[in-house]
């Protein structure tokens, strides 16, 4: 009896539309697939099918590679990766960095003395700038200044850092913005949150061209227009929660997070019949 025949091989044109639906959040995945042999190698590392493979994978949310947070002694920012194949260097990470702050469209805000350092974790290129002086609360936000950005490969383009404080006791609170194609703070604006509500420094959340940030006193979130440079106080629901924290949500708006009784809850600010701005 003769011996069935082999499966054929799998053409080029099929081979590309299967490694072109590896997930991004495992990149050991395609370095893995390049060892099966040459003919793969070469597709893998071929500039138009790395564009390919941008394009398919970029209306997703960009993977969560891990999270930084501060070491026990304060010596610098440890990371956590969430993937099985972490992209940072350790040696690098062991570097005395500073205190890390916030984290967003692939650069990490860090806290260095009297200045901050925006840190490429990839590429490890370095960046200082004076911070600000004066208020004793504060919060800090780094983001992409790159118009149209999707944010998939936005690290070496321009980016701002969106700076709120106020001090203890005061009424006024203070935004300044640093941006890097001007390379120097621009000017502050204020508003009155009240002489017993004081900045959270929690991580703020950007949606579009709001910048929010917690007050820690009342609940109440900050929010910064960086379209119109303009502060304005919005009212939280109501919160008799643990662990709140602001989040942006996946159609665009701001939303918040808190947690009770070991569940996570979430609120999304949405517009009613009325156009009226309410939470849900």
């Amino acid at each position: 009896m003769a011996l069935p025949r082999p499966p054929p091989d799998l053409v080029e044109d099929a081979i590309s539309e299967i490694l072109l639906r590896l997930r991004p959040e495992e990149p050991r995945d395609l370095f893995r697939a390049s060892l099966v042999c040459k003919p793969w190698r070469r597709l893998l590392t071929d500039a138009a099918f790395l564009h390919r493979y941008r394009c398919f994978h970029r209306h997703r949310i960009p993977p969560l590679l891990g999270f930084f947070f501060e070491s026990d002694d304060g010596s610098g920012p440890c990371f956590t990766p969430t993937t099985s194949s972490s992209p940072l260097s350790q040696p690098l990470l062991e570097c005395r960095l500073g205190l890390p702050l916030d984290c967003r469209h692939g650069r990490v805000l860090l806290r260095k003395g009297e200045n901050y350092v925006v840190w490429d974790p990839i590429y490890g290129d370095l960046q200082e700038l004076p911070a600000p002086h004066g208020p004793f609360h504060t919060s800090v936000a780094v983001l992409c200044d790159a118009a149209g950005c999707d944010h998939h490969d936005c690290h070496v383009g321009p980016f701002l850092v969106v700076w709120v404080g106020n001090g203890f006791a005061e009424d006024l609170a203070y935004a300044l913005v640093y941006s890097s194609r001007v390379g120097s703070w621009g000017s502050a604006v204020s508003l009155d949150v009240g002489f017993d509500d004081a900045i959270s420094p929690s991580r703020a959340a950007v949606v579009g061209d709001q910048v929010c940030f917690m007050l820690k006193m009342s609940a109440r979130i900050l929010k910064y227009d960086l379209a119109k440079h303009h502060l304005s106080v919005i009212s939280p629901p109501n919160l008799y929660w643990e662990g709140v924290s602001l989040v942006p949500t996946e159609d665009g708006l701001i939303g918040i997070a808190a947690i009770r009784d070991f569940s996570l809850y979430l609120w999304s600010r949405k517009a009613n019949a009325e156009g009226v701005e309410e939470w849900k």
